[in-house]
């Protein structure tokens, strides 16, 4: 098998995690020398001390102008803009985030949400205003690639957060995708649990801080 080949499964398998989820209706900053203030900052917010989003933003923004110039090469008045959004969708959703830790990957994934529709529109309007080819294809612009590329990160990520049990039963139903009977065989568990085993476990992977956003 190519490297080619090799990601184009890959992608589809971690897509099909993704979907799946969705019919079966947690980030992590380990090492994080902020997290203690990080946490303290959003618990200050969550209790109404408006002061407090100064601090937190501080701690926050330097995440923000990693994702947009390192990963898109945005300019310094896109990352200004992309920033100002940024934050008004975390005072709107500040309070739906379980975990201060998460607030991190959450902002990180909003950014990159952000800078793809950024792109998005910009291809689009390049396109009105004729500088593009009449021909183009959006499904094969740099921004739907990107975006195909951070999900397929996302879904690594939240797959490398479950516990070591759960990853086997991914590997067994996504990667090798064996029969019900294997799976409860080399898992040693009943049958009959392992599809709503596999409903629960795509609901936590939907609800994963870093996947929801880029859902």
């Amino acid at each position: 098998m190519t490297l080619v080949e090799h990601e184009g499964k890959q992608a589809m398998r971690n897509q099909a995690i993704i979907t799946e989820s969705g019919r079966c209706d947690r980030g992590d900053e380990q090492g994080d020398p902020t997290a203690a203030a990080l946490a303290a900052a959003v618990a200050a917010v969550r209790s109404g001390d408006r002061s407090a989003w100064n601090e937190l933003w501080a701690l926050l923004e330097t995440t923000v102008t990693g994702v947009a110039r390192g990963r898109f090469r945005l300019d310094a008045a896109d990352i200004d803009d992309i920033g100002q959004e940024v934050r008004l969708r975390l005072q709107l959703h500040i309070d739906r985030i379980e975990e201060p830790r998460a607030v991190r990957a959450w902002v990180r994934t909003t950014t990159t949400r952000e800078c793809l529709r950024l792109l998005r529109q910009r291809a689009r309007t390049e396109a009105l205003d004729g500088q593009l080819d009449d021909e183009i294809d959006l499904r094969d612009d740099p921004a739907r690639r990107a975006e195909q590329t951070e999900v397929c990160r996302a879904v690594r990520n939240a797959v490398g957060r479950l516990s070591a049990r759960r990853r086997t039963l991914v590997r067994l139903l996504f990667e090798e995708d064996r029969e019900y009977a294997d799976i409860a065989s080399e898992l040693q568990m009943p049958i009959g649990s392992i599809g709503p085993t596999r409903c629960r476990l795509m609901a936590g992977l939907r609800a994963d801080a870093e996947v929801a956003a880029l859902a």
